[in-house]
């Protein structure tokens, strides 16, 4: 009878351990880690990059499947999407990069919700399937959100000019363009290159070099000087510029645009007033 007994225990101690070694052969998959960043942006688009870090802690090599997602701006769905299948190695921590690109032509839809926001509230969510042996499943549920600019062109206002000084061989003037940066970040207007007509007079070519930094949500002037020789028209300009009136001024011009926001693409600008 007590060899029985014995026997019985190292069974059932057998038993006891396949099972731990079982369980810990094949064990449920973890999220770790997750972000959502902004890669690069512009005025068109932006590209988001989804990064997941996801563990196996088990013995046995593990799949994911291929895996919907959706993004939303504010509560509306804008982009819908699948992961791709991965191999998910036994005892590692793998890593999951999944670049999304968002053109701001597709937001248009939701005008109502986003118009006139520096900024909109963007949701991932996705439920993960991960595959094991003998058809086993897992699903992760994830859900992540991130505030976002919406970057948008300065505005150019209408142009004004002045007189600055003059002297026996002519006089110069300063054309001034009202530039309005709408955005949550700074901007810098970079190599401006423009062609202004004033009143009757023919229209000049005017280059600037030096960068103009516009602040988050502020509006600065932009100062072309303009030196006119002494002729006819010239002196028709001053004769309406001291009386307190305003020519006709027209202005075509283009400048290169840099954000202070990371990722930000050099961008090239044109206006024309």
């Amino acid at each position: 009878m007590r060899i029985v007994f014995l026997f019985l225990m190292i069974v059932l101690s057998g038993c006891t351990q396949l099972k731990e070694q079982a369980e810990n052969a094949l064990r449920k998959p973890e999220i770790v880690d997750y972000s959502l960043s902004l890669q690069s942006v512009s005025f068109e688009e932006m590209t988001l990059m989804t990064e997941l870090k996801v563990s196996n802690p088990g013995q046995i090599n593990l799949a994911m499947l291929p895996s919907d997602y959706r993004i939303l701006v504010n509560n509306q769905s804008l982009v819908s999407g699948t992961l791709s299948n991965l191999r998910l190695p036994a005892g590692q921590v793998s890593e999951i990069n999944v670049p999304v690109t968002i053109k701001f032509s597709d937001l248009k839809p939701l005008l109502k919700s986003v118009e006139g926001q520096q900024n909109v509230n963007l949701r991932l969510d996705s439920l993960l399937k991960v595959q094991g042996p003998l058809n086993m499943q897992w699903t992760e549920s994830l859900s992540l959100e991130k505030q976002l600019p919406v970057p948008q062109w300065p505005v150019v206002g209408e142009p004004g000019i002045q007189i600055e000084q003059m002297n026996l061989s002519g006089f110069r003037v300063l054309v001034h363009l009202p530039v309005m940066n709408p955005n949550s970040f700074g901007i810098s207007l970079n190599g401006l290159n423009a062609l202004v007509s004033v009143g009757q007079m023919d229209a000049f070519n005017v280059s600037i070099a030096e960068p103009l930094q516009v602040a988050a949500g502020s509006e600065t002037r932009v100062g072309i000087p303009v030196e006119l020789s002494w002729n006819q028209a010239s002196r028709a300009l001053l004769s309406l510029l001291q009386s307190g009136r305003q020519p006709d001024i027209r202005v075509k011009g283009n400048w290169e645009l840099e954000g202070t926001l990371p990722g930000f693409k050099v961008q090239q600008g044109t206006f024309e007033l």
